[in-house]
Formats: C-alpha cells, structure tokens, sequence
C-alpha cells in the first residue's frame, strides 16, 4: 500500500501473523532500509488504512486463502 511517501508490504507468502515492512519512497527508491522497526506508529496508521481498504473492496485476507481453497 502507498501513501503519500511510503510504501507499506507484506510477505504474503508467510503462514503466520503478518509481518509489515515500511520504506520510505522519497528516501529510499530501492526499497532498501526496511523503516518498521523505527516507524511502528506509521506502520499502525498504514496498515489501519489498509484494513479498511480491504474490508470495504472485500478483499481475501492471504491467512485465508487455504480454508476458502479447500471448500471449493
């Protein structure tokens, strides 16, 4: 998720909780020096959006996607 400078990602692929990575876009074009640990209520507040996002365009939560496979 982008918003305003920063990009918020996660690694989708993990089976366990969600792990946030933050960079900074104006400072760090090549996504290099991973800000969460240093940022975490910007982490809070993006991923509060992206939640949000997600709820409202019914997005399929990654943690989620095995149960819904194996009902179909």
């Amino acid at each position: 998720m982008r918003f305003e400078n920063y990009k918020l990602v996660s690694d989708w692929r993990r089976d366990k909780e969600t792990t946030w990575e933050l960079y900074d876009l104006e400072k760090d074009r090549t996504e290099s020096n991973n800000l969460a640990s240093k940022m975490p209520e910007k982490v809070e507040e993006l991923s509060r959006l992206y939640q949000k996002w997600a709820t409202d365009n019914k997005v399929i939560l990654w943690s989620d996607r095995k149960k819904i496979l194996a009902e179909q």
